[in-house]
């Protein structure tokens, strides 16, 4: 079913919601679990920190971090850096700068230096999230 409204999300229309008029904000992990576990095509996974959006008070997106690792880049210092392990909306919505509005909102609330991420290039080349600010190595 998760497959089937992905492909159905890409071509044709899907209701569509702009970030800015949602709130973003830490939610907890059970809330996370349930929806990752409704709309994530891999579903849920351990996670230290969620965070969701919302439209009102409907859930529309989620995204769930790792616990800071410090980790060194080069000769530099040690970075202060965590992993986005998930983000998925809704199934049958599309959230124009979702992400973005959750990424701000977790560094926001936390002390980070860097956020990394992996991507199933199943589903794209990753363009999105170069858009974004996210770097290939």
């Amino acid at each position: 079913d998760i497959v089937r409204d992905r492909l159905l999300n890409r071509v044709q229309a899907t209701q569509r919601v702009y970030a800015r008029k949602t709130t973003a904000r830490s939610i907890a992990a059970e809330e996370a679990i349930a929806f990752l576990d409704a709309h994530h095509l891999w579903g849920p996974t351990n996670a230290k920190y969620a965070y969701g959006l919302f439209l009102q008070d409907d859930l529309i997106a989620v995204a769930t971090f790792t616990k800071r690792k410090l980790v060194k880049r080069g000769r530099g210092s040690k970075r202060r850096t965590h992993e986005l392990l998930r983000f998925c909306a809704r199934r049958d919505m599309r959230v124009v700068g979702g992400i973005t509005k959750l990424l701000s909102a977790f560094k926001k609330d936390r002390d980070v230096d860097d956020i990394v991420t992996n991507i199933d290039r199943d589903w794209g080349g990753g363009a999105g999230w170069r858009a974004i600010g996210f770097e290939t190595v």
